[in-house]
């Protein structure tokens, strides 16, 4: 009974580690595009432009980190030599990732101390509000125009539930299921 039940631990160990390994390599693609993203707006920053690409920077590599960070949660319940050397390269991995976000972080707040001209924070004036909910003229219009849509107007690309009544069961399958790359920012609207 004893060496039955070692089995069955053992198998679904080996099941569980299966599944986190073929999400975390779904997920590490993901955080290689982002760090790919970041990779290719700095090469060609120009420095007076900074300020124009640091929130990109800044959304392309947290989502990096949290692509990085569910795939470590994903080796939370497996056990083993191989789960143990996954949860050490991503734990590196994690830190190195998050180390950059800091670094540009502060290295955009050292530039705007500088008080560049084009780097210094801006003032917003009466003139530069616009839509119904008042966003600056600056806030791209795509994003203006979507957070400006009120929870019953957004309509989800795809829902996930495990009962079914979504149209995906699991987030693996809606995320196998999106374009690879997409610049899309609407609500389906």
């Amino acid at each position: 009974m004893h060496a039955k039940i070692t089995t069955q631990v053992n198998t679904n160990s080996k099941i569980s580690f299966m599944k986190a390994l073929e999400n975390c390599k779904e997920l590490l693609d993901y955080a290689i595009g982002e760090l790919r993203n970041s990779v290719d707006k700095f090469s060609n920053l120009e420095v007076a432009k900074m300020d124009d690409i640091v929130d990109d920077l800044k959304v392309w590599l947290s989502a990096a980190v949290t692509y990085q960070e569910t795939c470590l949660d994903g080796f939370q319940n497996t056990s083993g030599d191989a789960a143990a050397s996954m949860t050490k390269a991503l734990n590196s991995s994690s830190m190195l990732t998050s180390n950059t976000l800091a670094i540009v972080d502060q290295m955009s707040t050292v530039l705007t101390s500088f008080q560049l001209p084009s780097l210094s924070r801006r003032l917003l004036a009466e003139n530069e509000v616009s839509d119904r909910r008042e966003f600056p003229e600056w806030f791209h219009h795509e994003r203006r125009r979507l957070l400006a849509l009120s929870p019953q107007e957004m309509k989800p690309d795809a829902t996930v539930a495990q009962d079914g009544s979504g149209n995906y069961k699991t987030i693996s399958e809606a995320i196998a299921a999106a374009p690879e790359k997409s610049n899309k920012t609407s609500s389906g609207t």
